[in-house]
């Protein structure tokens, strides 16, 4: 069984102590040098060490608390990331998924993709490890575009003679899938 540094400088501890006291009980008066004194020394001794050795423990657990309190922040960051990466994936395919309903005239499969892809960009804005990348007019106009193109594309299915322009939804989409391109190649290698 190998000791840890702190278990050896408390055995040194009190062996030093140990014997000062004991050099200390035979430097005594012959008067003094008596079972009760030599208990009362002693035990107060070790009471002494007790308490020390309590706070050394204390100051301890309190370092092996932190530092793990440290690591499950920085697995749950991790985590967190690979969730992120995973998610701006699965986005990627939803806008593939958008443009090919699209191109196939099937309006009702787009708007439905088209309203996950918006709770993903909301749900990204929101995001503590991508906030410095979301937080700005640029990813904002992305959500404004695609909500936009929400209405549009549901007036155009309740109201069959209204077009969408089609041309600009996918250069909207494009503008997305440009975006989450570049904050999943952010999460990965950041």
């Amino acid at each position: 069984m190998k000791l840890s540094n702190v278990q050896i400088i408390t055995m040194l501890i009190f062996i030093i102590g140990f014997l000062g006291l004991f050099f200390y009980y035979n430097n005594l008066d012959k008067i003094f040098k008596n079972s009760l004194n030599l208990i009362t020394i002693f035990g107060t001794y070790l009471s002494l060490f007790g308490i020390i050795m309590s706070f050394i423990q204390i100051y301890d657990l309190k370092a092996i608390n932190d530092k793990t309190q440290k690591e499950v922040n920085e697995s749950l960051k991790k985590i967190n990331n690979i969730l992120s990466v995973s998610e701006l994936s699965k986005s990627l395919k939803i806008v593939d998924e958008i443009q090919s309903s699209l191109r196939a005239n099937k309006n009702e499969v787009a708007l439905i993709r088209m309203k996950d892809l918006k709770y993903v960009l909301i749900q990204i804005k929101h995001n503590k490890s991508l906030e410095k990348y979301t937080a700005n007019d640029e990813y904002s106009d992305l959500l404004i575009d695609l909500s936009i193109d929400i209405s549009n594309l549901s007036d155009n299915i309740f109201k069959p003679h209204k077009n969408i322009n089609v041309t600009k939804v996918n250069l909207n989409l494009e503008k997305i899938s440009t975006k989450f391109s570049e904050l999943e190649n952010k999460l990965k290698f950041d």
